[in-house]
């Protein structure tokens, strides 16, 4: 689940670092900005009004209890699924975005664009090669956070998962 999220917010941060300061880059950093403001336990709530609730379109929570197995009924897992990795998205666009930003802003990477290098090699083999290297590091030390955030999301829709087994261990001082 975490490919398409990373993916996007890769592509949406370099669009936003390659248009400093343009229309593109104030929306992508805005809804970044917002995406990534919004707490799990709020943008879950925020989500289960407007699907749930209002247009009705998925189940509230994700509570497996006629079902035996997750493959049964999937539609309980798309609005977790939503709410890590709409944080994450954002969160990884925003550090994409500064990181393009900084490199392009370097010595070599102006020099290269005044030798003549066309702009999407110049994109490809000089800014991107060298921007990625933060949000791909940020992406993998990431861990840590997702399973606090699975912890909050598997409390806000009752899912039974490791999370809510990690909290139950918490709450029952159960160290094994």
């Amino acid at each position: 689940h975490d490919a398409l999220p990373i993916s996007l917010s890769l592509f949406l941060g370099s669009i936003a670092g390659l248009k400093f300061g343009k229309l593109p880059d104030r929306i992508i950093s805005l809804g970044s900005l917002i995406t990534t403001s919004i707490p799990e336990f709020a943008s879950g709530v925020v989500l289960i009004v407007i699907f749930a609730n209002w247009l009705k379109l998925l189940p509230p929570l994700s509570i497996f209890v006629t079902e035996n197995s997750i493959l049964e009924s999937p539609s309980k897992l798309i609005m977790p699924v939503m709410v890590l990795a709409l944080i994450e998205t954002g969160y990884v666009t925003r550090m994409t975005r500064t990181s393009v930003v900084d490199v392009t802003k370097s010595a070599y990477v102006r020099a290269a664009m005044l030798r003549g290098i066309p702009y999407w090699p110049w994109v490809f083999k000089h800014v991107l090669r060298n921007a990625l290297l933060a949000p791909i590091t940020v992406i993998l030390l990431h861990a840590n956070w997702m399973i606090g955030g699975i912890v909050i999301i598997e409390a806000t829709f009752g899912y039974p998962g490791l999370g809510n087994m990690l909290l139950d261990a918490t709450l029952n001082k159960d160290i094994n």
